[in-house]
């Protein structure tokens, strides 16, 4: 494969869904934007334009060029397969997803990494360029763990190139600030989240406990400032005098120094001693209150996810079956139109019980995502 053929492949794949998804967000948004389009797309889209020269420059080696040398040579484990494309392909682009997956893990629980990744979080708005806004360095290290994995796994240059336009346009179509219809949110499943994850990479990065530590190193220094304060400061003092009867002018210079031999200012130590433990006592009270919180909300959500199952595979199934066989029966007479009348009602009531825990779960879920303060549900 040329590289102007995948150039333009990936080009022509990239603008495309861009363009479908921002007319999708005019027509039919979601919720209406609190930034202008305009000065948030200028920069995103700037940001896309700047990491993309950065790769080319300081990594003049395309995922697709990497791929079919490493298909001319023979490296990578899939090779040794020696797999028809219909399963070479499936299989290396699942292996590719994971890859990014694991990636995107640990950039949210490591936290150099995490600092590199609240770039894309800190977008003031939400849509389809959110998907694309990302730190350079970010882009670097996870296009060099990509040439790594495809050098391990030997992915076809095809497969390369269709994992990343896939990856790109569920990106944008992930973050699009589109409205879908009724039927198919609500039955969109909440993906299950993984809570420890969610405890370690989102609580110590919580706005609250950024506050307090800072409360914390704000008092340490002034510990510091306390016992500096001790220790005399020499003072100099310099002066010149003219003499109007003497023949001779007088210069003066002055020091002077205080001895604290009964001040050593033992009582600002101790209070910034106090003030230091109660400001590190008052982070780990933050961090268990979100964390009760948190842990509190996870199980509204548990319960709620596992009523709307139990709603989808077993209550609503019965209520419709139930509903057929007595209107078949009051075909044949077998039935009063009461009867009937009654196991509708019953359906009625099933499926609005289950728009009631689908609001529930969500509900929930909304509820997680504040406490982690992230713009997407656990």
């Amino acid at each position: 494969m040329s590289s102007t053929t995948e150039a333009t492949i990936r080009l022509s794949c990239l603008l495309g869904v861009l363009a479908l998804m921002a007319i999708w967000e005019a027509l039919a948004p979601r919720r209406a934007l609190t930034v202008h389009r305009a000065r948030r797309w200028t920069s995103n889209l700037g940001l896309v334009m700047i990491n993309t020269v950065a790769v080319r420059l300081l990594i003049p080696l395309t995922a697709v060029g990497l791929a079919d040398m490493a298909e001319r040579r023979g490296w990578g484990a899939l090779h040794r397969f020696h797999l028809s494309p219909a399963w070479e392909i499936p299989l290396s682009v699942i292996a590719l997803d994971l890859v990014i997956y694991s990636q995107h893990v640990l950039f949210h629980a490591v936290p150099a990494l995490w600092r590199l990744h609240r770039v894309h979080h800190a977008d003031l708005d939400f849509d389809v360029t959110t998907g694309l806004r990302f730190h350079t360095i970010e882009i670097l290290l996870s296009f060099g763990l990509k040439l790594a994995a495809i050098l391990v796994l030997g992915p076809s240059p095809w497969a390369v190139l269709i994992f990343e336009v896939l990856l790109n346009a569920t990106s944008m179509f992930n973050h699009s600030n589109v409205r879908m219809p009724m039927w198919c949110d609500l039955r969109i499943s909440l993906v299950p989240f993984a809570e420890q994850v969610v405890v370690d990479g989102y609580i110590p990065y919580n706005a609250e406990i950024s506050v307090a530590e800072q409360e914390v190193d704000r008092n340490r220094l002034l510990l510091k400032r306390a016992q500096v304060e001790p220790f005399p400061n020499i003072t100099v003092n310099a002066g010149y005098m003219r003499q109007y009867t003497a023949i001779e002018n007088i210069g003066i210079i002055n020091l002077s120094a205080p001895l604290p031999l009964w001040n050593k200012n033992q009582g600002n130590i101790s209070a910034a001693v106090a003030n230091v433990t109660k400001a590190s006592a008052n982070v780990a009270t933050i961090r268990n209150t979100i964390a009760k919180q948190m842990a509190d909300a996870r199980g509204r959500y548990r319960a709620a996810d596992q009523l709307v199952v139990r709603y989808e595979e077993k209550i609503i199934p019965l209520a419709r079956e139930s509903v057929k066989v007595i209107q078949e029966a009051f075909d044949q007479g077998q039935f009063d139109f009461l009867r009937l009348l009654q196991a509708q009602r019953a359906l009625i009531e099933s499926q609005l019980g289950y728009i009631s825990a689908l609001e529930t779960r969500w509900m929930t879920a909304a509820e997680l995502a504040g406490l982690a303060q992230v713009e997407a549900f656990p």
